[in-house]
C-alpha cells in the first residue's frame, strides 16, 4: 500500500505514530504490551492498531483557482467539488487520488487558520485526515491515550464530515484530522 523510498517511509511513520500514541507513552506501552502478551496471548491488538483509512491530505494554497489547474494537470482530472466552510474561514476544493482525496484549502479571511499557516510556513501540506466510524469514541480514546484535541466536540467540516483535529505537538508535529461522514 505504501510506496518505498522517503515518501513511503514518511507515510508508514505517520500511520505508526498515529496508531501507537504520543512518543512519551510508546516505550511504556510496548513494555506493558510485552508483559501482557506473555501472560494473556489471546488478547487482541485491535486496541493499539486500528484499520483507519487515510481519507484525505489537506494542502494549504494561496490561490485556489491556480492550484485547481495545477492539480487537475497533475492528477489528470478536474476537482469534483468546491465548498466554502465559513466557520473555518476557508474555501476548499477536492480531487480524488486513488482511494483517498486531496483537499486544497484557501483562506477566505485574513484571520483564518489557513491564512496564519501560510503566513508562517508557506503553501504546502497542512494536515492528514483519517476516516473513523465513531468520531466521539475516537476522540475519547485518543484523549485517554494522551493526545491533545484542538476541539472538545466534533464540528461540521467540508465534504459532509464531522471533524476534530489533534494538536501537532502530540503527533510528532503533524496536524491530524479525524473525520466521520455525516449520515443524512
Amino acid at each position: 500500500m505504501c510506496s518505498s523510498g522517503p515518501q513511503g517511509q514518511t507515510e508508514q511513520k505517520m500511520l505508526r505514530i498515529f496508531c501507537e500514541g504520543p512518543s512519551e507513552q510508546r516505550a511504556a506501552e510496548r513494555s506493558a504490551d510485552e508483559h501482557s502478551e506473555a501472560e494473556a496471548p489471546e488478547k487482541s491488538s485491535s486496541k493499539k492498531y486500528r484499520n483507519m483509512k487515510l481519507e484525505h491530505i489537506g494542502i494549504a494554497v494561496k490561490d485556489l483557482a491556480a492550484s485547481n489547474e495545477l492539480f487537475a494537470s497533475l492528477l489528470g482530472q478536474a476537482h469534483y467539488k468546491i465548498e466554502a466552510v465559513e466557520s473555518e474561514g476557508v474555501s476548499t476544493s477536492f480531487f480524488m487520488a486513488g482511494e483517498s482525496k486531496i483537499e486544497l484549502l484557501e483562506a477566505s479571511r485574513a484571520d483564518s487558520p489557513i491564512a496564519k499557516f501560510i503566513e508562517k510556513r508557506g503553501e504546502g501540506i497542512h494536515h492528514l485526515a483519517f476516516e473513523v466510524e465513531d468520531i466521539e469514541a475516537e476522540m475519547k480514546r485518543l484523549q485517554a491515550e494522551g493526545y491533545r484535541l484542538l476541539n472538545e466536540t466534533p464540528k461540521r467540516g467540508a465534504d459532509n464530515k464531522l471533524i476534530c483535529f489533534l494538536h501537532p505537538k502530540s503527533s510528532n508535529g503533524v496536524l491530524v484530522e479525524l473525520c466521520q461522514s455525516i449520515k443524512d
